[in-house]
């Protein structure tokens, strides 16, 4: 199988060599590789391209499991579509001769078999690297570069985030751990439901798992999360929806992908915003940057928080109020600020208020 570069091998574009001491575009994949790769660049197959091999003893019992890759035959030249046309490359092994002012490829060499896992290239293969790596779309789906600075930083940067979550959620300072209050309210903005019902412990598990995976979902980053923790105002809008949901008072409905306010019957009522197709996952966030533009929601939505969110000795059927306990009416009122019966104020008026105010009018 024709596998080793020779070091009398050629790189052909259109046709014509590509001088490799001035051609722009070669020397600055030559420098890329260098600086973000180094020398030698080691390929190593894909793993979904790759087969098992089951060895057993006389009875059936396995001894080992190996993996191996059946050679794939890969062309060596490839074309290139680019805004002024198509372009061909052409990556010779060996040096073709050249007659009437054309390279003459011979059939033996317009392909290279690929039969190992893992294979490097040196400094010296850079014409071979140059057109497999940038040009061959191909290799591509066979061999990825074992990038071992990519592989190191990764797993420096994995550490570094892991310190952050467990200094943030576990450390002595943490004010997770400490205030309690604060962290209801951060894990409301991270989307936790119904903390209200769940201990501390329950909220922190549930928080770092959602942390997690919002960070790996690209929704939200451990860094926005150690923000987050400072409470601003943009958190706690994220917690002011959350608490929303979690009293009934929004909900998302999945087939209208859309966010809506919900009726005192319980049904849809007044549409909040739509969230785009396949944003699923951000429907939160972006249901917050919404609220920031359109900020008389935020507004609407916090009157019917604040109006559903209270004790139970202040929680009265608003559907009901002639009937309902008086002293339990007025403890609301006094909450919210409505004004109760006398100065000429009759009940009537003060039910009133209170359903526009559980309106959100």
């Amino acid at each position: 199988m024709t596998y080793i570069t020779k070091p009398n091998t050629m790189l052909l574009k259109d046709g014509e060599k590509v001088n490799l001491k001035t051609d722009p575009e070669f020397l600055e994949k030559k420098k890329c590789i260098k600086e973000n790769f180094g020398f030698p660049v080691v390929f190593k197959a894909n793993p979904s391209g790759l087969s098992e091999q089951v060895k057993t003893d006389g009875n059936g019992n396995i001894l080992s499991t190996e993996t191996y890759m059946s050679p794939v035959r890969l062309p060596n030249m490839a074309h290139e579509k680019t805004e002024d046309g198509t372009i061909t490359w052409q990556y010779c092994p060996v040096t073709p001769p050249k007659k009437d002012g054309e390279y003459l490829i011979n059939h033996k060499h317009k392909n290279t078999w690929y039969d190992k896992k893992v294979f490097t290239l040196d400094e010296k293969d850079m014409e071979q690297i140059f057109f497999l790596y940038f040009k061959n779309p191909q290799f591509r789906n066979y061999f990825v570069v074992d990038d071992v600075k990519a592989e190191a930083k990764n797993k420096v940067d994995n550490k570094i985030k892991e310190a952050k979550i467990m200094s943030a959620f576990y450390g002595k300072d943490s004010v997770l751990r400490n205030d309690e209050e604060k962290l209801r309210e951060i894990a409301r903005a991270w989307n936790v439901a119904n903390v209200k019902e769940k201990s501390k412990e329950q909220i922190l598990n549930e928080l770092e798992t959602t942390v997690r995976e919002q960070d790996a979902l690209g929704v939200r980053t451990i860094d926005e999360f150690i923000d987050s923790t400072d409470l601003d105002y943009y958190t706690k809008v994220g917690a002011m929806i959350q608490k929303a949901e979690d009293l009934g008072m929004i909900k998302f409905d999945d087939r209208a992908s859309c966010w809506f306010y919900v009726t005192s019957e319980g049904s849809l009522g007044d549409k909040l915003t739509n969230i785009s197709a396949g944003r699923g996952d951000f429907k939160y966030e972006d249901l917050r940057e919404y609220l920031f533009a359109e900020k008389a929601h935020i507004s609407r939505i916090e009157s019917l928080v604040n109006a559903k969110d209270v004790p139970k000795e202040m929680d009265i059927n608003v559907d009901d109020l002639e009937n309902e306990d008086y002293e339990k009416i007025l403890a609301y009122c006094n909450k919210h600020s409505i004004a109760s019966t006398g100065r000429g104020r009759t009940k009537k008026a003060v039910f009133e208020d209170i359903r526009k105010y559980v309106k959100g009018e």
